[in-house]
């Protein structure tokens, strides 16, 4: 998904339509999950409640400034945890189930 690039390359397609429709759209057929990333898409699609899975690496490493993990999104959403890993460099997987999919 892009409003800003003119092509993109390789095994890849560029989807100008409105998230939500396209996202939906291919919900409803059958095949392999779906996996996005980006705040922006991100928040898009938790807006429309699309997303049923969130899968979230933190690293150890503390940052003044950047992109917050969910910019601008005021809705609640209950999650509950399926798994965890910490890798042996500090980095934690945290993998939680939206209780709305259930």
């Amino acid at each position: 998904f892009s409003k800003s690039l003119a092509r993109v390359e390789g095994n890849a397609s560029l989807i100008r339509e409105e998230p939500c429709e396209f996202v939906t759209s291919l919900k409803r057929q059958p095949g392999k999950d779906l996996y996005v990333g980006g705040a922006a898409l991100a928040k898009s699609l938790m807006q429309c409640e699309l997303i049923d899975e969130y899968q979230l690496y933190i690293h150890p490493i503390l940052l003044g400034a950047g992109t917050p993990m969910f910019p601008g999104f005021e809705n609640k959403i209950n999650l509950a945890l399926v798994n965890s890993r910490i890798f042996s460099t500090g980095v934690i997987f945290l993998r939680y189930q939206s209780l709305r999919a259930v």
